[in-house]
């Protein structure tokens, strides 16, 4: 009965011994990935917080500017003014088929403009009608953010400083905006190239501390 054992024995230890050198194997390249990954890991580099764009500081310096009433001859919202000023961006392929909108006249409650107000649709951002007033009540509506780009810590870096513009577009020219003259990340690419000369731009470092 002992030779059955001794055979048996010699068989599985080449087996057990395969195996462990498997196991092995697999951690050791585990490890020597992770470690090529994280020495090649390059951590965003963040600059120092700067000031928000003179016009933000100014509109936020001067406090909250006085409500600016209609005008007295200013006419009255009409349900055809409002269905055709509504037409072109109602009709935009980003909608998709499923819109749905009304208006009402704020002074007197009554309905300008229904369109399927009764189909169930999936809402729009309409939290942004409250942001909008909130935001008017300390800038005027004629108050403008800026994106700046300042140079770097090294002549091939620049920095894009943000200052809160929502509007800003990456349309390519030729091409119309969502929002009407809005501005271009084309256009100020174009400048900090004519600023820079010849310097090639290899790094952009983003400062969105303002947020």
């Amino acid at each position: 009965m002992t030779a059955p054992r001794s055979r048996s024995w010699a068989v599985g230890l080449p087996v057990l011994l395969a195996c462990l050198l498997a196991v092995a194997g697999y951690f050791t390249i585990g490890s020597a990935r992770q470690y090529l990954a994280n020495r090649n890991f390059h951590p965003i580099r963040v600059p120092p917080a700067s000031a928000p764009a003179a016009d933000v500081g100014n509109a936020l310096a001067t406090g909250a500017p006085a409500a600016v009433p209609s005008t007295a001859g200013a006419p009255e919202p009409t349900s055809a003014g409002v269905a055709a000023a509504l037409a072109k961006p109602l009709a935009a392929p980003e909608l998709g088929p499923s819109v749905s909108a009304q208006v009402l006249d704020a002074a007197t409650g009554s309905t300008l403009y229904a369109r399927r107000v009764d189909a169930l649709v999936a809402p729009a951002s309409t939290s942004k009608l409250a942001t909008a007033a909130a935001v008017l009540t300390v800038h005027r509506p004629t108050d403008r953010f800026s994106t700046q780009v300042v140079a770097g810590p090294a002549p091939d870096t620049v920095v894009l400083v943000g200052g809160g513009d929502p509007t800003l577009s990456a349309a390519l020219p030729g091409q119309q905006p969502a929002y009407p003259e809005a501005g271009r990340i084309s256009e100020l690419a174009a400048k900090v190239r004519a600023a820079l000369g010849g310097t090639a731009v290899r790094t952009v470092v983003v400062d969105d501390s303002l947020t």
